[in-house]
């Protein structure tokens, strides 16, 4: 079994979430640009990588969408 640190990726996740979804952004964003940006997160970049937390923050966007994409 692997020996992670759960609060410490927890405490990452947290600030992954903060850092996108912030309050003066969650107040303006519209459904569609949260449902562009839940499926922007699924997308690799052009090295081929994901952002950090992709699913947590494509997740988070459909959730506050109020639709699963």
């Amino acid at each position: 079994m692997p020996n992670l640190d759960i609060k410490f990726l927890s405490e990452r996740r947290a600030e992954a979430l903060k850092r996108v979804f912030n309050i003066e952004f969650v107040m303006s964003v519209s459904d569609e640009d949260l449902k562009k940006l839940a499926i922007a997160y699924r997308q690799p970049n052009a090295e081929g990588q994901f952002t950090d937390f992709a699913h947590v923050l494509s997740r988070y966007a459909e959730q506050l969408a109020g639709h699963e994409l």
